[in-house]
């Protein structure tokens, strides 16, 4: 074997280190590394014939997919390729956690490795590698890709659903934060004066009101005697004088940062469908034939009327969030074909630019502030420093 090359550490080095908790347990795939890292013949090697466990084990996958099975494989601890398949068909989620379900799902022999393998199902073939005999243990198990599907998606269910809820109640609650936001109101209001008094001579005077990405030029409009003062300044000057309880309105919108990573309602809806047209397939599955090997029916029977009234519940929530999307854009005059994304983004950004001035104008403020003039030390505390010059001690005021 090839060896690497380390500064190693001796017991007395790792005490009270990393090192000294570590049992070296983990079960590592030898005979992978025993085939990519033998060492090779100096005088022979063109011909990488070493004595290696390569050269005495019959390969029949393809050597890139025999890898990334041997890795997998490594990571069952404790656990025969009997056990495995014992697992599979009892549906014992005891000894396969989810985890081990969809690494499993992504290594299931294909119908040209089935083929290959079965000259060797009847015979004792000690010389196959381990990714083989694994194959040669599970792929009597009729629909196996299927049937770990509908089992990985049995298990992961419950966190797609509570995800799936929990970005509809983060759009509800946005939308209804920002529908009653009196503050944020207020806003709009001042900026649609700012704008009408500047536009007045224009054919963009006189206006109603405007869309909310108009926002984000406020910051674009410079002052003509101060570079760094925007329009965004002037509004912000505004409110702190008139109406300063509004200017922490940011304060009420604490779910518009998660809303904005909805790109599309639709989306929403999508994720939804998938959920259906899962529990499809697994309610399919279990009644065919290959659903009922093993303890299939058993485990999933209970869950697809449990799955199906749960999607019905998010059904719900869909309409209700979407309809309440909605009506909050006609409320602010958007167009109703405007993507989520976009429209909480818009927000953000708007949020993000005003905190900005808060801070600039509080800064400048400060700066413009006259210090102080440095206070006279009273003349008692003249005396003590005076006399403990003259001792040598130390003194602190």
């Amino acid at each position: 074997m090839k060896g690497l090359f380390w500064n190693k550490l001796n017991l007395t080095s790792v005490s009270e280190t990393i090192w000294e908790k570590m049992n070296n347990s983990i079960n590592i795939p030898k005979e992978l590394l025993e085939t990519e890292f033998a060492q090779i013949d100096n005088d022979n090697s063109k011909k990488l014939t070493a004595t290696t466990t390569e050269s005495k084990t019959t390969i029949v996958l393809d050597h890139k997919r025999w890898q990334n099975i041997s890795i997998m494989l490594s990571k069952f601890k404790l656990k025969s390729f009997q056990d495995i398949k014992t697992s599979i068909r009892n549906m014992d989620e005891d000894m396969l956690s989810l985890d081990d379900i969809y690494s499993l799902s992504n290594f299931v022999p294909n119908s040209n490795e089935i083929e290959r393998l079965k000259p060797y199902k009847d015979e004792c073939a000690p010389k196959l590698g381990d990714p083989e005999q694994f194959f040669l243990v599970i792929m009597d198990i009729p629909d196996l890709d299927t049937r770990l599907e509908c089992w990985q998606f049995k298990l992961s269910f419950s966190q797609k659903y509570s995800d799936i809820l929990q970005r509809h109640e983060e759009l509800l609650a946005a939308c209804r934060e920002i529908k009653s936001s009196k503050k944020f109101a207020t806003i709009l209001e001042v900026v649609l004066c700012v704008g009408n008094f500047l536009n007045y001579n224009s054919n963009r005077g006189g206006a109603w009101g405007y869309r909310l990405d108009s926002l984000l030029r406020l910051g674009d409009i410079k002052s003509r005697t101060d570079s760094d003062k925007s329009l965004l300044h002037i509004v912000f000057e505004i409110l702190q004088v008139d109406s300063p309880e509004v200017i922490d309105f940011y304060h009420d919108f604490r779910n518009i940062d998660r809303a904005k990573e909805i790109q599309q309602i639709n989306s929403l809806l999508g994720d939804i469908q998938s959920l259906e047209n899962s529990i499809q397939k697994t309610e399919n599955f279990l009644s065919s034939p290959p659903g009922q090997y093993g303890s299939f029916t058993e485990c999933i029977s209970p869950f697809v009327p449990y799955s199906k009234e749960k999607v019905q519940k998010l059904r719900v929530i869909h309409k209700t969030a979407s309809d309440t999307y909605v009506d909050l854009l006609n409320y602010l005059g958007e167009p109703k074909t405007t993507p989520v994304g976009a429209f909480f983004s818009t927000l953000q950004g708007f949020i993000t630019a005003f905190e900005k001035t808060k801070f600039a104008i509080a800064r400048k403020a400060v700066a413009k502030k006259p210090r102080g003039l440095p206070s006279i030390p009273s003349q008692g505390t003249l005396n003590k420093v005076i006399a403990g010059l003259k001792s040598g001690d130390s003194l602190v005021i």
